[in-house]
């Protein structure tokens, strides 16, 4: 008897469940191919590179004759510049990025975009990559 209810009760959820999902509308955006094709982005990776080879060239010279301690703060510090110009350079970008993807989450009427890169389960309604991307330029 417990079976049967448990089972019923299950069932019965499930359909709820079901039923109470039904108009919510799942999107998708690619990210990687959105960001691989966005000027910007390009020319902040190249800027991006290019101060990387810059701290690592300096690091080179500087680090010589350093002992191991010396060396570490030394990184430490070139790491925070790292960051700081990284988040100089792409906080830009994904504010464009973010507001496109909820503008055409809102025209679209979804309630819900999945960036690919984690586990997905369900049903995508709709591939909004390449009306982002029409979307920042």
């Amino acid at each position: 008897m417990k079976k049967t209810i448990l089972m019923t009760c299950g069932i019965l959820c499930a359909t709820l469940g079901g039923a109470l999902t039904a108009d919510a509308a799942t999107g998708i955006v690619n990210l990687n191919k959105v960001l691989a094709n966005d000027p910007a982005f390009t020319q902040a990776s190249k800027a991006f590179n290019n101060e990387v080879v810059k701290l690592q060239a300096d690091y080179d010279k500087k680090s010589k004759n350093m002992n191991t301690a010396q060396k570490q703060e030394l990184m430490k510090s070139y790491q925070a510049q790292l960051d700081k110009k990284n988040a100089e350079l792409v906080q830009p970008i994904q504010k464009k990025v973010d507001d496109a993807v909820a503008k055409i989450a809102k025209e679209k009427n979804l309630d819900t975009i999945v960036i690919p890169g984690g586990y997905v389960y369900g049903h995508i309604d709709v591939d909004i990559t390449e009306d982002v991307q029409k979307a920042i330029r």
